[in-house]
């Protein structure tokens, strides 16, 4: 047994001593790069706006119950907490 487990080892330490680090990875050839965007432009693919998204988040610091909201497509709105449905979200910029 012991012979068997000293065998493979020799077997895996030979196998693996005789790759060159240049086949383990990939080396990057900036010159194929270079041809392979050379013909792409660069274009708007997506919305002006960013609607729907929140950016920030602000809490009152005099009144915990007050939260202020800013969202990504401009603007800044007042929310009071605990917020319910039919609570109102009052924009104030």
């Amino acid at each position: 047994m012991l012979k068997n487990f000293i065998a493979a080892g020799l077997v895996l330490i030979i196998a693996f001593s005789f790759n060159a680090p240049d086949t383990i990875g990939q080396t990057e050839n900036s010159d194929a790069i270079a041809e392979a965007v050379a013909g792409l432009k660069l274009r708007s693919i997506g919305p002006a706006l960013m609607g729907g998204r929140i950016a920030d988040i602000a809490v009152s610091p005099n009144d915990r119950s007050t939260w202020y909201v800013a969202v990504g497509s401009g603007g800044c709105g007042k929310l009071p907490m605990p917020a319910s449905p039919g609570s109102l979200f009052l924009m104030i910029s």
